[in-house]
């Protein structure tokens, strides 16, 4: 792959694109999801501890 001036590599062809921009989306949402799950368990806890103490 090669690199363009902003650092970021350059992909050669459309199919070799859409599979990159599938990775990025499938990526994105995956990190999407454990960002939701975490919020979930912290709040959980801090709900634990409030009635706790």
């Amino acid at each position: 792959m090669d690199k363009d001036l902003s650092g970021q590599a350059t992909v050669g062809s459309r199919s070799e694109r859409d599979t990159s921009e599938f990775k990025q989306k499938r990526l994105g949402r995956r990190l999407n999801v454990a960002i939701f799950i975490l919020a979930l368990l912290l709040i959980l806890v801090l709900l634990i501890m409030r009635f706790m103490g």
